[in-house]
């Protein structure tokens, strides 16, 4: 077979009717990289036979899928991973064709499940990966670059099919799209003033673990186990607020916001990326101080369920665009 690069693979999306169900990929996904492959645990025979060689037989007790998937984040196929991550999505009409998808945080182990699509020219075979659960993602720009996500997935072990890939367009965020507020309390953050921010980066894990029983080597379910959110924020070092935030253990709401001004959807609105934290504590700060250079800060967050507000550690991502549903 002739040899060939990774950019000839393609990679398609479906959200399941019902879990490990798979089917055509609803999107076809664009990736700057990707691992998903199918992945074996083996046990060796620790018996002797009267020889000096350690073992003669092993035998597979688990299969399974799980990789990582790198991209930019495209306003409508991105849906589907905040969907894998958070579980709940409510869709509403914004204006017109313009759409607003509130994406929460659901109380339970059985999240959203996806199936992955893995056409591979390289090898001739077309594998799809059902009961693809999202195990972690996070979301991060720099300056002069394009707003990226990595993730990583856990899933039953592949399954031959025969599908040929299609890409739409769809609109994408920059660095200049970002905006990055702190505020009091979640109420608060719609009148405050964006940050100077040179770069933002949030990270959301779900722990996963692969459910396996008697008699199979595929495991019966994935699940979903603890959430957390976390970050990094860096800007120039200006004063001590954020330091003194860390210092005197003081709570603030936060929202990274990207917003594509340069695309009208429906009659006025724009494609959106906005992830709310109602309650965030700064666990960390570090100021460097350049001796021929502007001063930075670089502050770490950690997201926290908001008790008296009655929030989630994320209390929404909202994307909006002009797809009616997920």
């Amino acid at each position: 077979m002739a040899k060939g690069i990774g950019r000839l693979c393609n990679l398609g999306l479906i959200k399941e009717a019902s879990r490990g169900a798979g089917g055509p990929p609803t999107y076809w996904l664009p990736r700057t990289s990707f691992s998903l492959d199918e992945r074996a645990e083996k046990v060796v025979s620790e018996e002797s036979l009267g020889v000096i060689e350690d073992a003669h037989e092993a035998y597979v007790v688990s299969r399974y899928g799980e990789g990582d998937i790198a991209g930019e984040i495209r306003d409508a196929s991105f849906g589907l991973l905040l969907y894998g991550l958070l579980g709940t999505v409510a869709s509403a009409v914004k204006e017109t064709t313009a759409y607003n998808h509130t994406f929460t945080l659901q109380q339970g182990n059985s999240h959203q499940s996806l199936g992955i699509t893995v056409d591979d020219p390289l090898t001739g075979q077309d594998l799809e990966f059902r009961l693809a659960m999202l195990n972690s993602l996070s979301i991060e720009v720099a300056l002069g670059e394009i707003v990226k996500y990595a993730s990583s997935f856990v899933s039953r072990p592949g399954t031959d099919v025969s599908r040929s890939a299609t890409h739409t367009a769809e609109n994408k965020f920059t660095a200049t799209m970002a905006r990055i507020k702190i505020a009091a309390n979640l109420a608060s953050l719609d009148a405050a003033s964006a940050l100077s921010v040179k770069s933002v980066k949030a990270n959301f894990g779900k722990n996963l673990m692969r459910d396996h029983t008697l008699g199979t080597a595929t495991p019966e379910e994935i699940h979903n186990q603890q959430f957390s959110a976390d970050g990094e924020l860096m800007l120039n070092l200006e004063n001590e607020t954020y330091k003194d935030y860390m210092l005197d253990n003081t709570y603030r709401a936060l929202r990274i916001e990207f917003i594509n001004t340069g695309v009208t959807i429906g009659a006025s609105s724009n494609p959106t990326l906005q992830i709310n934290f109602p309650r965030v504590h700064l666990f960390s700060w570090e100021g460097d101080r350049p001796n021929d250079a502007i001063g930075t800060q670089k502050i770490n967050f950690k997201a926290l369920r908001d008790v008296s507000g009655g929030n989630a550690s994320v209390s929404s991502i909202v994307l909006t665009n002009t797809q009616t549903s997920y």
